[in-house]
């Protein structure tokens, strides 16, 4: 797996990120495994919102899906390729795919 930091959605500029250094970076990520693109974003709101700039990564960086983590517990849709979902649910989800 590779784990990218995204700078700026728009004109993409990232490097491979030591997992020590996550809490420094942008609220951004971009996932790399088994050839998924995978976006990361989180956001405070007890309930997120489509940004325009998650539509932007969608096609500028060729994103299979974006996951949106968020402080609350549910799960739920926000686009066919954006997930809203709390940060212990993706942690599971990501221990059950290693």
């Amino acid at each position: 797996m590779y784990l990218l930091c995204c700078a700026k959605i728009s004109g993409y500029e990232g490097g491979a990120a030591p997992v020590d250094s996550l809490i420094a970076m942008q609220r951004e990520l971009l996932i790399m495994e088994n050839g998924r693109r995978i976006g990361i974003e989180y956001q405070l709101s007890e309930a997120p919102k489509p940004t325009k700039s998650m539509y932007v990564a969608l096609e500028d960086l060729a994103l299979d899906s974006i996951y949106v983590i968020y402080p609350g517990k549910e799960r739920y849709p926000l686009h066919e390729r954006i997930e809203v979902i709390s940060l212990s649910l993706f942690i599971g989800e990501c221990l059950n795919h290693t």
